[in-house]
């Protein structure tokens, strides 16, 4: 299965952050409507938070969450978003339990002290969910890095290149195995 991500710069570090939220949501919040829905799955927003989606695709969960790295606005709504975030993926997990091995969560922060209270959360459930693979897939950094920094087995992270800097990467899930993400960076 192949999916297409776009993964784009913080908004809350743009020198004008509402007008980049803004065009953001003009230009990005419902892409997959862009796509006829007989070749693309049925996408659920979080009502709460629409920058939130998922969608199932064979055997995987795929999760994109509103994460951002940069400075912090307004504390009490960027604690308030990570709480939803996490809530939308135990939430999904929990709706798609019987049919999935894998999941695919989307970000765009890397690993953070501001965003710790998702990741945190994110690893206790990995635990609880042993026996399904978690990835967490962000363009923050913008230097490749596939690794598992936490003690946590079936939870591993992947860190993009810059986009105009390297080729896309295609990342295959298989159906099963221990470790079931494998990843071409030579397209």
């Amino acid at each position: 299965m192949r999916i297409g991500v776009c993964m784009i710069a913080d908004w809350n570090d743009c020198p004008y952050p509402d007008e980049a939220m803004t065009y953001w949501k003009k230009h990005f919040l419902y892409f997959d409507l862009h796509w006829q829905p007989k070749f693309f799955p049925y996408v659920h927003r979080q009502p709460s938070l629409k920058q939130n989606f998922a969608f199932k695709m064979r055997h995987c969960l795929f999760v994109g969450c509103f994460l951002v790295g940069g400075d912090v606005i307004d504390e009490w709504e960027w604690d308030l978003r990570l709480r939803r975030s996490i809530g939308f993926v135990r939430f999904q997990l929990r709706a798609n339990l019987s049919q999935i091995n894998t999941v695919v969560v989307f970000g765009h922060t890397a690993l953070r002290d501001n965003v710790d209270p998702f990741f945190d959360m994110l690893v206790w459930v990995a635990r609880i969910y042993s026996n399904i693979s978690f990835l967490y897939i962000h363009g923050d950094m913008h230097k490749w890095k596939s690794d598992f920094p936490w003690d946590v087995p079936n939870l591993g992270r992947v860190q993009l290149d810059k986009g105009a800097l390297a080729p896309p990467v295609l990342i295959t899930v298989k159906p099963e195995g221990r470790w079931p993400f494998k990843f071409d960076r030579r397209l």
